[in-house]
């Protein structure tokens, strides 16, 4: 999901949630790359932005999630 040649990027979250970490990278092929670890052992609803586009997202418990998309 993060070849070779990708850069981390910038991101942010809008509110505190200590139990959910995130990094974030752009690909050689101008994909997004967003990593989410939600430590906490109940589901969590996130939304991801970029631009004016925005996803809603549920985070399973305790879990490592991907997401990939084009610019």
């Amino acid at each position: 999901f993060v070849p070779i040649g990708s850069q981390c990027v910038g991101s942010a979250a809008s509110r505190d949630m200590p139990d959910v970490q995130h990094v974030a990278f752009l690909t050689p092929s101008n994909h997004l790359v967003l990593v989410v670890n939600n430590g906490d052992a109940v589901p969590c609803r996130i939304a991801v932005q970029d631009g004016d586009e925005l996803w809603p997202v549920e985070l399973p418990p305790r879990s490592l999630s991907t997401l990939v998309w084009g610019r």
